[in-house]
């Protein structure tokens, strides 16, 4: 019979960096568990079209339109709490009426063998905290519910509440493993005294994802109506709307102009082409890369013929494989950087988290690395200037690194099978 496997805090697979971390996972899951039933608790199901099983998680269901999320979440907590009481104390969980909408979630959370977090970085502070608080609280329930709980490659820190980083300590001491995937996550975790035999450094996951064929980007480029080889070079760009996703962000406006001048100055310096990509579709307006996309190139009149907004979103192994089409890369989503780097590409990776420059760091590229807070048109320029002048160097960097970078990133599974493995001789 095989295992029940269940994987937490997913967001949306119309985010195509969420899309890859989730296959990912899943792959290195079979790998070492061929025969377990793996099931997704995501904030947005709806989305996935894979064969595993989804169901709403916690946040998505406090967050359903209406008032009173507070008293929400408070029925989810109690409903929770219920039923690892009475499976703990009669050997089965009775439900409350309270939040009906999650039982089937929770008891998702009480019959797994196993509870991996998703690889990503969610865990640190935004908006009120109310969204962490609720996206930990599936962690504390399966600790307290005695499943074993895995943290995947994660983006930890910081937190701004007390409440937050009380929690997420209790969570972290409490995990049979956390992986951090990057120096500063790690670090954090020390500071934190967690155990450091239960904390590994491996890279983001999406470094092991797997392109789509080259022929395949190649067609993709002729069907948009340019030729591969001769209407070179290529920039590809990520754009977000940081400002919708964090309304005390108030540089939006600068680094969309500071944008629109690096297309035009390399449109009229370099003779290239143009994409904005939408890594991220929503479900959100606030997440749909394509809006801001959109202003830019609204800005672009004088030479919106070179300028190709992709409107039609793609699957991720298609976004990587053409993003290895491209001659250099600007990329704020940070998993567009990292489908970029991966396939060989220089990029000029714009930070607005520390996951960027640490992922950066990790690779050698953290001299590539522009904060949004700080970005301007003069010193994006400049920068793509140099990237371009340093492109084949960098590119040479690239392709000697990635490979070891595929194969730790692919080390996640492994070390879960390692750990569960030596808990169940305990056991026995």
């Amino acid at each position: 019979m095989g295992m029940n496997i269940l994987i937490l805090n997913i967001h949306s697979s119309c985010n195509a960096g969420d899309a890859a971390l989730t296959q990912v996972a899943i792959e290195q899951i079979k790998n070492h568990f061929p025969k377990s039933c793996i099931t997704l608790i995501m904030n947005d199901p709806n989305s996935y079209r894979g064969r595993e099983q989804t169901l709403l998680s916690f946040l998505a269901w406090v967050n359903l339109t209406g008032t009173h999320q507070a008293m929400r979440f408070l029925q989810v907590v109690i409903a929770g709490l219920m039923a690892v009481i009475t499976k703990q104390l009669v050997g089965r969980s009775y439900y409350t009426p309270l939040a009906k909408g999650m039982h089937q979630t929770i008891h998702a959370i009480l019959s797994a063998d196993i509870v991996v977090c998703t690889p990503g970085g969610y865990l640190f502070s935004y908006g009120s905290g109310r969204a962490l608080i609720i996206m930990i609280y599936s962690m504390v329930l399966a600790i307290l519910a005695g499943k074993p709980l895995y943290l995947f490659p994660q983006s930890i820190g910081p937190f701004k509440y007390k409440r937050e980083k009380f929690l997420a300590h209790w969570v972290l001491n409490h995990a049979r493993v956390v992986m951090a995937r990057e120096p500063a996550s790690l670090q954090y975790l020390r500071e934190c005294r967690i155990n450091p035999e239960r904390c590994y450094l491996l890279p983001d996951m999406a470094f092991a994802f797997n392109p789509a064929s080259e022929d395949a980007a190649r067609s993709w480029l002729i069907e948009q109506g340019v030729n591969p080889d001769r209407d070179r070079p290529f920039l590809g760009i990520t754009v977000i709307d940081w400002k919708m996703q964090y309304p005390g962000f108030e540089n939006q406006e600068v680094y969309e102009a500071a944008i629109a001048s690096t297309v035009k100055y390399f449109i009229e310096h370099y003779r290239g082409k143009v994409f904005f990509f939408p890594q991220s579709y929503g479900p959100s307006l606030a997440e749909d890369d394509r809006e801001p996309a959109q202003r830019i190139v609204q800005r672009l009149s004088v030479v919106h013929q070179s300028t190709i907004l992709v409107k039609m979103p793609l699957p991720p192994d298609m976004l990587k494989a053409i993003f290895g089409q491209m001659d250099v890369f600007i990329g704020t989503r940070m998993h567009s950087n990292i489908f970029a780097l991966s396939m060989g590409v220089p990029v000029i990776a714009i930070g607005y988290l520390h996951k960027t420059r640490g992922i950066a760091q990790s690779i050698g590229m953290e001299d590539w690395v522009i904060e949004i807070k700080d970005i301007n048109s003069q010193q994006l320029i400049e920068q793509l200037n140099s990237l371009w002048d340093q492109r084949a160097q960098i590119r040479t960097h690239l392709l000697r690194t990635m490979p070891g970078i595929a194969e730790q990133a692919g080390q996640a599974g492994e070390i879960l099978a390692k750990d569960y493995l030596k808990l169940t001789k305990k056991r026995t």
